[in-house]
């Protein structure tokens, strides 16, 4: 195996402060540190680092290019990106968010292949900033949260929006009424795109209406409140259309170890807290508001679905798996008492095992390790463990023990990521 160092990732929305009490991390301001990645994905893959200091290793490779250079030793069989080059089929991200990311959507398997090609053929260049395929695959995802976590997903109830929006009914009539069509997708579609084509000046007048009757509303404890979040988007993105997502958009508050799961074409948008998020090896995004990046709405409109969200967030049990259904990626939280310990099972799939709380070990059932892969610098086949370490997993026959430091008398807290299938066991 190999200790495997986060890359990180600066963006406006991060939180460092999180990252700094949740990982014991160091990042001073004005940076603010939004996601950690681990896996190989060309944009940010992680760096093989040394197993005992975790510092990056001065002639060490990173982990796309470990994979490259060691496709069966470190994918095993069937195991690559969506779109068959060799690296891992999904993305763990550590995601620490102080304000709103934008209002997105993600497209399917089929869409991401089709708009990517078109743009290939149009010569639209990658890192083009209207560009809305960054490659072949689509993204999945799950946010496990580890703080108190809060994000918007799915429509809510035609009926729903349209009395949270009975305010503005004397100024966008022709938009509300489309929330009576019997046809609720049809109606929700219909609604969406006449609320994004709205008149500048009118669609200023609907703002100064909204905030307004928000000053006349008490305080609420309700933190899903829609118009504590409308007004929170308004303050961070004043008079964007996206800040209305806080009335048409479900909202989720999820409790530290909770858990969302966004499927292909689903408007969502976290909002606030810090999280593990999974996902398939990709970084495709149409967005919808709430951003100074580019919005393509005819893209938009193609891969979104507009179907009311019944989902509420999960709440796994603990040293089960969470399974979306996607082949890409599932998630095990373990939690280990004091002096505990947990054993994972030999398995034909790579795994990356990522630390949330506590101290421990991880070490191979015996140190034979796995063929070739035992002669790359940086592989071991004992570490130490805690907060936001990681370690890539190469497929394997042999079992990997997990036990609690004896000298902390804490618990022990990690995630598992690995490809998922029914018949994964371990």
């Amino acid at each position: 195996m190999f200790a495997i160092n986060p890359e990180p990732m600066y963006y406006d929305w991060g939180d460092s402060t999180l990252v700094n009490e949740y990982f014991s991390y160091k990042i001073e301001p004005p940076l603010k540190l939004a996601e950690l990645w681990m896996g190989s994905h060309p944009k940010g893959p992680s760096r093989v680092a040394h197993p005992r200091s975790g510092e990056p290793l001065s002639q060490g490779m990173n982990l796309l290019e470990l994979i490259q250079k060691f496709p069966s030793d470190t994918l095993g069989a069937g195991w690559s990106t969506p779109d068959g080059s060799p690296g891992l089929p999904f993305l763990l991200k550590i995601l620490s968010a102080k304000k709103a990311l934008s209002i997105q959507a993600h497209p399917s398997l089929e869409q991401a292949k089709e708009g990517f090609s078109k743009e290939n053929i149009a010569q639209v260049p990658l890192n083009a900033g209207h560009r809305n395929y960054k490659d072949p695959n689509h993204k999945p995802e799950a946010i496990f949260a580890i703080s108190d976590f809060f994000a918007l997903g799915g429509f809510r109830e035609p009926k729903a929006i349209q009395a949270l929006l009975s305010p503005l009914k004397g100024l966008i009539p022709s938009v509300l009424i489309e929330l009576e069509n019997p046809d609720s997708e049809k109606g929700l579609k219909n609604f969406f795109v006449r609320l994004l084509d709205t008149d500048p000046g009118l669609l200023f007048e609907c703002f100064q209406e909204m905030v307004r009757i928000a000053g006349t509303l008490e305080n609420s404890d309700d933190p899903t409140d829609p118009y504590r979040w409308f007004l929170r988007l308004n303050d961070d993105f004043p008079g964007d259309v996206g800040c209305f997502a806080a009335f048409y958009l479900e909202i989720f508050y999820l409790r530290p170890g909770q858990t969302m799961i966004v499927r292909a074409g689903e408007l969502h948008a976290y909002l606030q807290g810090i999280g593990v998020e999974l996902m398939a090896n990709s970084d495709n995004v149409l967005r919808a508001g709430c951003t100074s990046k580019h919005i393509d709405v005819p893209e938009l409109l193609k891969v979104t679905r507009f179907e009311v969200n019944r989902e509420q967030p999960i709440t796994p049990v603990d040293g089960q798996w969470i399974d979306g259904g996607f082949p890409e990626f599932r998630l095990l939280p373990v939690r280990l008492k004091a002096q505990g310990s947990y054993t994972l099972r030999a398995s034909n799939r790579p795994r990356i095992l990522l630390g949330i709380e506590g101290k421990g070990n991880i070490e191979y059932s015996s140190p034979k390790g796995d063929g070739p892969l035992t002669a790359v610098p940086g592989f071991t086949s004992r570490a130490a463990f805690g907060p936001a370490r990681a370690f890539f997993i190469p497929p394997g026959n042999q079992e990997i023990l997990l036990t609690s430091d004896s000298q902390f008398e804490g618990e022990l807290f990690f995630v598992l990521a690995s490809p998922g299938g029914t018949s994964f066991e371990g």
